[in-house]
């Protein structure tokens, strides 16, 4: 007994000794990939500052949340070793929130930064991820959490409780299973600093009438030093295709049954008092139907809404409004999936993951070749939209 309480007293000193103290380490909250100069990345490091957050360190409110350090390495872990010498404090990835890669990284293939990333046990599945349209070094950088200070819940309502409006939902875990698949492609938000020399889009008829096809960094912001986050990557295997604009973005957030409360601009002629804005919302998730054998997709989309704008010329006609945006939906939903298809051999809405569902096993599903015939496969989208009878006024 004596022995047991002798020793006991010792253990707590053994582990006080040893065990890290949470005032000693710096909270990384987001890490950006650019191509390095001397080494293969330059890895931007951007950690909280715990004094920012709480509004002291100087005039309350005035100090910033978070602070950068860009380091060339070959790779992250080496980058955030080399930090650890910079830095009083040890970085710690287990508050890591988001990591972004630039475009030009992107295209060359994400895939093993993934997966050579994603086997610390510090990383949280649900990690965020986004394409930088430049320098995911300046997009971090011009990153200022202002009504939120504290970074990690930034990047969640930035990226996560963002109302699906203009961007995909992209976790780790998920967007790592999407690069190595053979029957999903994978979808990431884009970003980057605002002010960016704006890409010239044109204006259409129809969904989203009159309003640019924008793009992160395209919006006009008064303010400078301001990042944005519209838009989507879309990846064939590991690496980045292209990239989209808002309106693209909501319909891929259509096909995957992720679209609620956005608001949505039609128009139903050349003149602007013939356009109508709808406020719109999915009211299940998409029903896909496909025939291997007839290599036809048949997919339909139920939503509802209700008219935010009145033009005189239609709100009497309920039956012809749902019949015209339905339609225009329809169009919109086929063109998104031919189009990845056909010009970027990309599966976005996982098609050849639905088509595994018809198989009985890996063999039939390798037999059916859907990987390689998904080329031939017609897309049939029929879009179901209801107009609530309380958002009518009559004249």
């Amino acid at each position: 007994m004596k022995k047991i309480i002798f020793l006991f007293p010792l253990l707590l000193m053994l582990s006080s000794c040893s065990a890290r103290e949470p005032n000693d380490e710096a909270y990384i909250s987001a890490i950006g990939i650019d191509k390095g100069d001397e080494s293969k990345y330059a890895v931007t490091i951007q950690f909280a500052i715990p004094e920012g957050i709480s509004g002291e360190g100087g005039e309350k409110g005035k100090g910033e949340a978070v602070e950068n350090i860009s380091i060339d390495a070959s790779d992250i872990y080496s980058a955030v070793d080399l930090a650890n010498h910079l830095m009083s404090r040890r970085f710690s990835l287990s508050h890591m929130k988001l990591i972004v890669f630039s475009n030009e990284i992107a295209r060359e293939g994400i895939g093993s930064i993934m997966e050579g990333f994603m086997t610390s046990d510090e990383i949280r599945p649900n990690l965020l991820t986004a394409v930088s349209r430049g320098k995911a070094k300046d997009y971090l950088e011009s990153t200022k959490p202002v009504m939120e200070k504290n970074p990690t819940k930034y990047y969640h309502m930035i990226y996560e409780s963002n109302n699906s409006t203009g961007i995909p939902a992209a976790t780790a875990v998920n967007v790592l299973s999407d690069l190595k698949s053979k029957d999903r492609d994978a979808v990431l938000p884009l970003a980057a600093e605002a002010g960016r020399e704006k890409e010239k889009t044109e204006t259409d008829n129809g969904f989203d009438y009159n309003n640019p096809d924008y793009k992160a960094g395209d919006v006009n912001i008064i303010e400078e030093g301001r990042s944005e986050v519209l838009g989507m990557a879309v990846f064939s295997g590991d690496r980045l295709m292209c990239e989209l604009g808002k309106k693209d973005a909501d319909i891929y957030n259509i096909l995957i049954g992720r679209y609620k409360n956005n608001f949505e601009t039609f128009s139903f002629g050349s003149d602007s008092e013939d356009n109508i804005t709808l406020k719109l919302s999915e009211t299940k998730s998409p029903e896909y139907d496909i025939d291997i054998g007839r290599e036809e997709i048949n997919i339909r989309v139920s939503m509802e809404g209700e008219c935010s704008s009145e033009p005189e010329t239609k709100l009497n006609d309920k039956a012809g409004l749902e019949r015209t945006v339905s339609e225009e939906i329809s169009k919109r939903c086929a063109g998104l999936i031919t189009r990845m298809r056909d010009e970027y051999n990309s599966d976005v809405a996982g098609i050849g993951k639905k088509v595994k569902r018809y198989c009985v096993d890996m063999k039939e599903y390798e037999t059916v070749g859907f990987e390689h015939r998904f080329r031939n496969y017609k897309v049939n989208v029929e879009a179901d939209v209801r107009i609530r009878e309380s958002a009518i006024v009559n004249h």
